[in-house]
């Protein structure tokens, strides 16, 4: 296998980790400004909306402008020294776990991919595949100067000789390439082409036009550092071409792909980029004909947030999401992912004699929601509530009504009174609370109906706070200039919207980004080689907690197209730890508790069932010994009878065979 310069190879990483670091450093943590953030812009960050992204025969289009720049930030540097060496401890594993080494090459081209690169994939009728699909790929490296070029060139060189005997020879199209024979239809061209720095593998041809991403919806003056764009259009010809046979699996297939964008009227087309400016992330997404898609039925669809929707959020919120969905489209959605042929909501129905249809959906509302907050109990976990919006309150009262005592009735015979659903009415609201009578249970959700709104939260006091704001009690997240200022429109424009305060949720999440970049460092620490170390790679709680930013991420439908801007901070330990703290700590509360709960409920369980077994191996021992004896005592009885009746014939024989003999004596 080629050899590779170490210190080149750090610049690189594996393109698991690029597309995970991108993901981070572009996450969409929308943050409010409260808890000691900077000071919001006056103004936001965004612009008008660009053009129509441009229409071409491009399939897929990938550009990444390099780990560095993703983790361009200085907060961040300690995570790039860290991924640096990944490479290297990749390399280990096969000697670590005794397996067989990755087949050669593969570390070089993971390498290679974590260098600045673009991917182009197109239908070209004029590409030259030698008779197979007309396709184009190609996968160009921008090293920037020659002398970059020239290395690649290097190490596909040698990874070419290690791969055997080759036909490869000069390109007679391509001036500085080289074509190497395929045994399959066309074949593949490398090499850095003429007065360029790049580096250049492809496949039925090179295309010297723009990548024909167009608008990526990005604010001006941020270059992304990885977008995409896919388009299916191109390519709904070839696929419809391999479902042709007319089987009923093909069948089956191309109405699954129908449903949902790929093929049909309007296939599937989506983009989405990340980039940076100064301490600033950005990121951006839009969805072509979501409004006319299969996805789009149900969910971030329906009329937009009102100001009312808004209103149930307190502005002392330290995670927020809302969102306008059709409750309508929901069960034709489920029905449709639904498998086997038997509609789930029967199923549903027979269990427990719910009517979803009828019962539930036909009764809510456009409008949902899910916060933590100061206002319903500290901001914690504990604090969280989730709303929706009911278009038929009295009817939503007769379905939990129904539900709760269905539920009763199942506790009382299989808990003995120690679950109960308790209704009580509260300022006009009415409360189901679920209680556990002499049992210390720190848990007691409850499920509050008031104003035409539906709230669930864990505690009966964050459901009483809830009812209270939604009545005006105190201000609203949108009350917050600086939760306005980040807006990119109307808030009444808007489908849906995000955001994490950053401040207090690095507080909260700090310690979980703590283990983060522990489990980062060691994992690229080696054994064997005690200096390639990445030394402490996440900074001070203060240095990150100093230079928070403000975040919001929003949803909105342009014509039919579902858009999806975001700003947060720029660094992606920032984000992290923001995450932890904000939407991602309940599923981390959650973890932590099944990982204590589980276990023990599994033992429980299983002890249970033991008991259960071996109650019945002694109540089938007792029956087989009961149904012993009564068959040992029905035998007895019949012996009994018979040797009754044996010893009076015995007697008669005796009684004459002694007479007999007496008579004879005499």
């Amino acid at each position: 296998m080629i050899r590779i310069d170490p210190a080149a190879a750090r610049r690189l990483a594996s393109p698991c980790i690029l597309f995970l670091a991108a993901s981070l450093a572009a996450a969409c943590a929308a943050t409010s400004s409260g808890g000691g953030a900077p000071p919001a812009p006056k103004t936001s960050p965004f612009l008008p909306l660009g053009t129509e992204p441009t229409t071409n025969e491009d399939v897929l289009v990938i550009t990444c402008a390099g780990l560095d720049t993703i983790l361009g930030d200085p907060r961040d540097a300690g995570l790039l020294r860290a991924l640096d060496l990944l490479d290297e401890r990749i390399a280990e594993l096969p000697h670590d776990f005794k397996s067989d080494p990755p087949p050669p090459g593969v570390l070089e081209l993971l390498q290679l991919l974590g260098a600045p690169h673009h991917l182009r994939i197109a239908v070209d009728a004029t590409a030259k595949t030698g008779g197979g699909p007309p396709l184009r790929a190609e996968l160009r490296f921008a090293t920037g100067d020659p002398a970059g070029a020239a290395a690649h060139q290097q190490t596909i060189d040698g990874l070419l000789a290690n791969a055997g005997p080759l036909q490869v020879q000069p390109s007679a199209d391509h001036p500085g390439l080289e074509e190497i024979a395929l045994p399959w239809f066309a074949s593949a061209l490398f090499g850095k082409p003429a007065d360029s720095g790049d580096f250049v593998l492809a496949y039925g041809g090179i295309d010297e036009g723009g990548l024909g991403l167009g608008s990526l919806d990005l604010p001006a003056g941020v270059e992304p550092t990885l977008a995409f764009k896919l388009d299916l259009a191109p390519v709904q010809g070839l696929i419809q071409g391999i479902l042709a046979s007319g089987n009923a699996e093909a069948r089956e297939a191309a109405e699954m792909l129908d449903a949902f964008g790929i093929l049909g009227e309007h296939p599937l087309w989506l983009s989405a980029a990340c980039g940076r400016r100064g301490d600033r992330g950005f990121a951006s997404m839009r969805f072509k004909n979501w409004a006319k898609s299969e996805l789009g039925r149900g969910s971030v669809s329906g009329p937009p947030l009102t100001e009312g929707d808004y209103r149930r959020v307190p502005a002392d919120a330290s995670f927020a999401t809302l969102s306008r969905f059709d409750p309508d489209g929901i069960p034709d959605l489920i029905r449709s992912m639904s498998q086997g042929g038997q509609d789930p909501f029967v199923l549903v129905q027979s269990l427990i004699g719910i009517d979803l249809d009828a019962e539930l959906f036909a009764h809510l509302g456009h409008a949902s929601g899910l916060y933590m907050s100061d206002t319903t109990g500290g901001g914690g976990i504990l604090s969280g509530v989730a709303f929706w919006s009911l278009r038929n309150q009295e009817g939503m009262r007769t379905t939990v009504e129904k539900i709760a005592t269905m539920l009763n009735g199942i506790a009382a015979a299989e808990a003995e009174g120690r679950v109960r659903i308790t209704a009580r009415d509260w300022e006009g609201a009415s409360m189901h609370t679920m209680t556990f009578p002499g049992v210390p249970v720190p848990f007691e959700p409850c499920l509050a109906l008031a104003d035409d709104t539906l709230f669930l939260s864990l505690t009966p006091q964050a459901a009483m706070a809830a009812v209270r704001q939604a009545r005006g009690a105190g201000p609203a997240l949108l009350d917050d200039p600086a939760v306005r200022s980040l807006l990119p429109r109307a808030p009444e424009t808007l489908q849906a919207m995000t955001f994490v305060d950053s401040a207090r949720a690095l507080r909260d999440g700090y310690s979980a980004a703590a283990l983060v970049a522990s489990a980062i460092s060691n994992a690229v620490r080696s054994p064997g080689a005690p200096d390639r170390d990445p030394g402490w790679i996440l900074p001070l709680f203060n240095e990150l907690a100093a230079s928070a930013h403000a975040g919001l991420s929003v949803s909105f439908l342009d014509a039919d197209d579902l858009v999806t801007l975001s700003v947060n901070d720029g660094s992606a330990f920032a984000n992290i730890a923001s995450l932890c703290g904000g939407p991602l700590s309940p599923a981390i509360a959650v973890g932590i508790l099944s990982g204590i709960a589980v276990p023990a409920i599994v033992q429980r369980q299983e002890a249970a069932q033991r008991a259960q077994r071996q109650a019945l191996l002694q109540h089938e021992q007792a029956r087989a010994e009961a149904e012993a004896l009564r068959q040992q005592l029905e035998h007895g009885h019949d012996d009994d009878e018979h040797d009754h009746d044996g010893h009076d014939d015995d007697d008669d024989d005796h009684d004459d065979d002694g007479h007999d003999e007496a008579r004879s004596r005499a």
